[in-house]
């Protein structure tokens, strides 16, 4: 019938070796359209469910590796060459793919978890550092005095910059320490969010009943951990990435109890160029404080343990105390050789990770699709040769379904089966029926073209033909441009149009398998139904006497 009216359907029984119906089905969805019918409705048995099931796995792991894979800086994954996919795709199956895809995902997750642990142990250290430094501050009364000196004179390089404090602070501190020989004192020490601290300080104060000293350490370091700079050569730091700017102002506050100063350190994370390690990190530009906490009695007292209940509702980390300035002098070397390690744990093991997902990117052949893309499509053709597989019912040995074809297509199925089970022991059959049943309505099926698809989509969405009835997809290819023009007739305006679709035409074989974008190709497909829109609106222009609005009447006006 052609165009004008759908095409002969005929009803028959396809019979399939069970063992092969997938090759079959392949081989027929590639030259043929058939439509099955479910033979299964009533009892709802669905032999090949887990293919299914599997196939949802397989595309769940496709879309977690795609969406990290965005993430990737200059990473563009080449993509909606379907033709090309289906020229080779027989190279694909299903169980290697699977199997290449659980690897992937397995690897994927153990590098973020394993990432998220040395990220952890690096803020833990990072921390800890500043701790370290708090104490340094107060367990060297002299620092004061001695950092001038440093400044022009020359440090210990293999040291970060102690900040100096003042005269008052260092005398409290020192005086502190030095009573705490003869006194029974317990140092709590830990990290602490900016916003918290006023709280935690007031908190203290009023459990422990004024018989406590919290101490906040008034530093700012500016720690970027991804473009570091900490590098340990025999001992000593090459690049301190330390940097002290805060003014050294703390002073004692008398409503609770504790010294407070004016401002804390803060430490960045920076995201790394796989922007695996900014989502895992969860203080990203958080300002945090040092904390020290002042009380008498042991660590086996019950004002100790009231402190350390207070800092575990407010989610605070604690770190040891350093019980002199030699022993955190030390731990301040360790602690900076742990940071370097872990940093380059941590880029190894991206470098590693990146080397294996750049697999997916790099493309099958010259000119097709990426290798994940391959593998997404494969899913989908798998899917729908299972799910129609789903249809047929049978036993072990052989698998039938009733379908619908065209009339012209049944000697290419049967010529299809035959070259398919030559080699077979069971063969494949294809029983048409001679005399359709009256109350069965064959479906209705309009074979179209790139001129007519998008017109026959168009009636389709309103409504789909009854079979044998003459397709209104016709007279819609010039009715519909036709009152189009009337509507927009316009010499200027149509011959824009006009000149648009041409463009579109000729651009069409060039871009349809490159872009992504599904407005372009909504545009490219309809290239043709623009270009007659065009067309009637130049014509209709010319009888409404109208070329760009008033510039054509000007001239009617003039002549």
């Amino acid at each position: 019938m052609g165009i004008f009216r759908s095409e002969t359907m005929k009803h028959g029984t396809l019979v399939l070796p069970s063992d092969r119906a997938r090759e079959y089905l392949d081989c027929i969805g590639k030259q043929v359209d058939i439509q099955f019918v479910d033979m299964n409705e009533k009892t709802m048995k669905r032999q090949y469910k887990k293919y299914i099931q599997r196939i949802d796995d397989m595309e769940r792991i496709l879309r977690f590796l795609e969406e990290n894979i965005n993430k990737l800086p200059n990473v563009k994954i080449k993509k909606s060459k379907i033709e090309n996919f289906l020229e080779h795709d027989n190279i694909y199956e299903l169980d290697q793919v699977e199997e290449s895809l659980n690897r992937l995902y397995v690897q994927f997750v153990r590098f973020c978890n394993n990432n998220k642990d040395l990220i952890n142990e690096r803020n833990n250290a990072v921390e800890e550092m500043n701790v370290i430094i708090t104490a340094m501050n107060q367990l060297n009364p002299d620092a004061s005095k001695t950092s001038i000196i440093n400044t022009k004179a020359g440090r210990d390089k293999s040291l970060p910059f102690v900040e100096p404090v003042n005269e008052e602070n260092a005398f409290l501190s020192s005086s502190m320490v030095r009573d705490g020989i003869n006194m029974m004192f317990t140092n709590i020490s830990g990290v602490i969010k900016t916003k918290d601290q006023e709280s935690f300080s007031r908190t203290v104060f009023r459990a422990l009943r004024g018989n406590s000293y919290t101490y906040f350490q008034n530093i700012t370091n500016s720690v970027e951990i991804i473009n570091t700079s900490l590098s340990n050569n025999n001992g000593n730091v090459n690049k301190s990435n330390i940097s002290n700017n805060g003014d050294g102002s703390n002073g004692g506050n008398n409503n609770n109890g504790g010294g407070d100063n004016s401002h804390t350190y803060n430490i960045s994370y920076t995201a790394n160029k796989s922007g695996n390690r900014g989502s895992d990190e969860e203080n990203i530009n958080e300002l945090k404080s040092v904390f020290v906490v002042y009380c008498q009695g042991s660590a086996q007292s019950s004002i100790y343990e009231k402190i350390m209940k207070i800092c575990k509702a407010y989610d605070v980390k604690t770190y040891d105390w350093p019980k002199s300035y030699d022993l955190a002098k030390k731990r301040l070397k360790e602690l900076i050789e742990i940071i370097d390690d872990k940093e380059k744990a941590l880029r190894a093991y991206e470098e590693y990770f990146v080397n294996e997902i750049i697999v997916l990117i790099n493309v099958v052949e010259p000119n097709k699709n990426s290798l994940i893309e391959e593998w997404k499509l494969f899913c989908k053709k798998e899917r729908s040769i299972y799910n129609n597989l789903n249809c047929f019912e049978g036993s072990d040995i052989t698998l039938r379904c009733d379908c619908w074809y065209s009339a012209n297509d049944e000697e290419k199925i049967r010529h299809l089966l035959i070259n398919k089970s030559s080699n077979d022991l069971v063969s494949a059959l294809l029983l048409s029926d001679k005399v359709l049943t009256p109350n069965i309505s064959p479906p209705t099926y309009i074979k179209t073209n790139e001129f007519t698809k998008t017109c026959q989509a168009m009636v389709d969405t309103y409504g789909v033909p009854r079979y044998g009835e003459i397709n209104p997809a016709i007279s819609t290819i010039i009715t519909f441009p036709f009152l189009f023009g009337i509507m927009y007739g316009d010499v200027g305006h149509g011959f824009c149009l006009f000149m648009f679709a041409l463009f579109l035409i000729v651009i069409n074989n060039k871009v349809k398998n490159k872009s992504n974008n599904d407005m372009l190709r909504m545009l490219l497909d309809g290239r043709y139904l623009l270009l007659l829109m065009g067309f009637f609106a130049i014509y209709v222009g010319f009888l409404y006497n109208d070329f760009f609005c008033y510039t054509v009447k000007f001239i009617y006006i003039y002549v």
